[in-house]
């Protein structure tokens, strides 16, 4: 007997199991999503662990890890702080999937060999995982929003939500994990945010992140991901394929890939813009830091 009958034949979980169905099936019906309930579990579990890492992050880990650091940091930099560690956490997970998928092609047959509606059902578990922390990440950016801050981050947020969440439709799943590889930037974003935190500003350690930032950020966002977006565009102008999937959501999808690469052209602009500010003062050479001779 498998686990999953096993709980099932408690009589208090089959009742909740019941209800749980009924949620997805009329989620599925109401969002054209025929998969849904196969991956909502994943989806809500994965968004649960997000909130489990941010938590421990708050009362255990980053309090032992960094004790002179974090305790002294203001509440709402405690969230950030423990809010990029998920995010950090994730990106690992992502870049990891997202290259073993793409070089396993006999494994992942279904999504290779058809590019727009290819479905497997363990890739698009491992997308469902993505699309749980982009919905916790829309929850967390919320209250940057309310905070006066974010609203670039809750856009991101939420565009990549709706776009993973419509992948296991499934449409366009192979694209999914091309998109996955933007958060191998993700790797070095987060530790340039804590060598600031940590005392590091202006160290030979953040500039050389920040220069495998840029380059991460700039091949995996602006070159890979622009290709994408243009893959996903051509195939939209195929009558046949636009009707299989429907105009709205064929609309949606290809303005959200727009919405996401203006937010990446700006966010690399700020990235060079922040990386210069911080380590100008330490690769500067003394000479040019010497007063000039009265003549």
């Amino acid at each position: 007997m498998s686990f999953k009958d096993r709980i099932l034949k408690n009589p208090f979980l089959h009742r909740y199991d019941d209800h749980f169905n009924m949620i997805s099936d009329y989620l599925s019906d109401l969002l054209h999503l025929p998969k849904l309930p196969d991956h909502l579990l994943i989806i809500i579990s994965s968004t649960f662990i997000c909130f489990i890492i941010q938590f421990t992050s708050h009362l255990s880990i980053s309090p032992k890890l960094f004790p002179q650091h974090y305790n002294k940091l203001s509440k709402f930099t405690k969230f950030n702080w423990d809010t990029h560690l998920v995010a950090w956490v994730h990106s690992f997970y992502a870049t990891f999937i997202a290259i073993y998928v793409l070089l396993n092609e006999d494994q992942f047959s279904m999504i290779h060999d058809d590019k727009i509606f290819g479905y497997d059902h363990l890739a698009m578990n491992f997308l469902s995982i993505s699309a749980g922390y982009f919905l916790w990440d829309i929850i967390v950016s919320s209250v940057l929003v309310l905070k006066g801050y974010g609203i670039g981050f809750f856009l991101h947020a939420f565009s990549c939500f709706i776009a993973y969440l419509y992948t296991i439709k499934p449409f366009v799943g192979y694209y999914g994990f091309v998109f996955l590889l933007w958060e191998a930037s993700t790797i070095f974003l987060n530790p340039h945010w804590f060598f600031d935190k940590i005392g590091m500003t202006g160290s030979k350690a953040q500039m050389y992140n920040g220069v495998a930032l840029l380059i991460t950020f700039f091949l995996s966002r602006l070159v890979l991901g622009n290709w994408a977006s243009y893959q996903i565009f051509l195939h939209g102008t195929n009558p046949a394929i636009r009707e299989r999937v429907g105009p709205k959501t064929m609309n949606t999808i290809l303005c959200l890939d727009v919405l996401l690469s203006v937010l990446n052209i700006y966010w690399f602009y700020q990235m060079i813009a922040s990386i210069k500010k911080r380590v100008a003062p330490s690769i500067r050479s003394p000479i040019y830091r010497k007063k000039p001779k009265t003549m």
